[in-house]
């Protein structure tokens, strides 16, 4: 029975590839439709062969999800996982089509602090460790499969503690890898778009979206720092 519960899929990967496959057509005719989408220096995802990798990417609108997925699957012929905040709205739906959602630790200590007694305290540091704890299992789990996993690390929007708050979002790929006892290339994704990101062009005008990648960088635990300025360097400032 043990052997079993242990070998049983987790839930996190579970995926409706249908459902996934004609949202990857409504993506592509809708992005295309708004925009001139332009890649730059996609030598570098080829650069990583088959090896399973993270990439790093600023975050300015809910479109960046659907360029991320058309970009990896454009060049590499494989579909991407994207980590997303677990109180976005549709969820249910995001998890479907391949989301996998990340507790906030800042959102679960506002529930914690609103909780009347400490019976229910527990409760949700109790459901927020088993939320970290399934993400992690099926991130080690992706990286066996060597997949893609994308990831909007929190911070970039702060103007206190950035850097700090950067830090500790990227120090879980540093945990990561410890535990699979091997190096996890990172690859710094710069989505920019032209005219910004609430501007409705007028019909038959498509301002261009660039997505710029860089090459990728692996660093040990010592070095995390180099691996913030990395991000900060080539994910968010604008090309």
């Amino acid at each position: 029975m043990n052997a079993l519960i242990e070998r049983r899929p987790n839930v996190l990967l579970e995926r409706n590839e249908s459902l996934l496959y004609v949202a990857k057509i409504l993506g592509r005719i809708y992005t295309q439709s708004l925009y001139a989408v332009v890649y730059k220096n996609l030598d570098a995802l080829q650069k990583l062969g088959d090896r399973g990798f993270f990439v790093l990417a600023n975050h300015l609108s809910f479109e960046d999800i659907i360029l991320e997925y058309l970009l990896i699957k454009d060049s590499l012929g494989k579909s991407c996982r994207t980590i997303m905040r677990d109180s976005l709205p549709g969820m249910f739906l995001l998890r479907r089509l391949g989301g996998l959602p990340m507790p906030r630790t800042q959102e679960y200590r506002k529930r914690s602090q609103k909780a009347k007694t400490e019976t229910w305290r527990e409760e949700v540091k109790s459901e927020y460790l088993a939320a970290k704890k399934e993400l992690f299992e099926a991130e080690k789990e992706l990286m066996h499969q060597k997949q893609v996993i994308v990831i909007h690390p929190e911070g970039t929007r702060k103007k206190i503690d950035r850097p700090l708050t950067i830090r500790l979002s990227l120090e879980h790929i540093i945990n990561l890898q410890e535990e699979l006892g091997l190096n996890i290339p990172c690859v710094a994704l710069n989505i920019y778009y032209e005219a910004g990101v609430k501007y409705l062009p007028p019909l038959g005008v498509r301002p261009k979206v660039i997505l710029t990648v860089t090459d990728p960088i692996e660093v040990q635990r010592q070095e995390l720092d180099k691996l913030v300025g990395y991000f900060m360097r080539y994910a968010v400032r604008k090309p």
